[in-house]
Order: structure tokens, then sequence, then C-alpha cells
């Protein structure tokens, strides 16, 4: 199993997310990381999984969220 790793832009991006999440709606924001993890352990165990957005850059999206991990 492969480990994901998130920038430094990505660990604001998801902070920013939480907050915005969790400003519209209390527990929001933890459903949010809830399930960006899940998408992690499914992305590092698959990480063939995906669409193709460039050249061996994929995208997974999280639909409840309107958000991807590249």
């Amino acid at each position: 199993m492969l480990e994901v790793v998130f920038l430094l832009a990505a660990e604001a991006d998801v902070q920013g997310a939480y907050e915005w999440f969790e400003g519209r709606r209390e527990g929001r924001g933890d459903q949010f990381l809830r399930h960006l993890r899940q998408l992690e352990v499914l992305l590092a165990a698959n990480p063939g999984m995906g669409v193709s957005v460039g050249a061996g850059i994929l995208k997974l999206l999280m639909p409840r969220f309107d958000y991807g991990i590249f």
C-alpha cells in the first residue's frame, strides 16, 4: 500500500475547506475530513484510480463536497 502525501498548499486548502463547511453547518467540516480520509485509504490501496487530467496526473473526485484529490 502506498502513502498519500499532501503538499503544504493542499493542507492549507483542506483547512480552508474544513472551516468553510463547518461555518455553514456544524459537523459538516468533520464529515468532509472523514470522507477525505476514506478517499486517502482508497487511493493508497488503488493508486491508478481516478480520471486522467494530464500527463501522469489523476483526479479522484469527492462528489458530496465538490472537491478532488490530484
